[in-house]
């Protein structure tokens, strides 16, 4: 397992999340671990994280448009906010940031690590990986 993917389950754990629909109530979770979450023009930049002591505030652009992307973009910056808290004050991550998937590129690593926060904490392998041993997983399966 990935430190991105044991931090997700860690915090996962200690907010006591063991439903799938508790993960709807993604900014309040943002808030439980000490971040606001605001909606606000962002030049630039589709989300970005501030952190001020114990408390942070995660900025997602008005132009995002398409609410599984804001929460993506929501549990990307937790992830920073989790990960990498005590390595920067800030983070400003653009559309290229938050499609970073490729490990090549050692110069955003901590974008991928936050990318694959995201994507362990909003499809947690607790939840979803029966559901994959139905049928392999696949995008026409999911449209189904």
């Amino acid at each position: 397992m990935s430190l991105p993917q044991s931090c997700a389950d860690q915090v996962l754990d200690k907010l006591g999340i063991d439903r799938p629909e508790d993960l709807e109530l993604l900014e309040a979770i943002a808030w439980e671990r000490g971040a606001m979450v605001r909606h606000n023009k962002l030049d630039g930049a589709e989300a970005r994280l501030m952190v001020m002591g114990r408390r942070a505030i995660i900025t997602i652009s008005t132009a995002v448009q398409n609410p599984h992307r804001r929460r993506f973009n929501i549990a990307h910056e937790l992830g920073h906010l989790e990960m990498h808290r005590y390595q920067t004050n800030s983070s400003i991550c653009t559309s290229q940031d938050l499609n970073q998937w490729d490990n090549r590129d050692k110069n955003n690593a901590i974008e991928l690590q936050a990318n694959e926060f995201a994507a362990a904490f909003l499809l947690p392998q607790r939840f979803f990986a029966d559901l994959c041993r139905i049928e392999p997983p696949s995008l026409n399966f999911i449209a189904s």
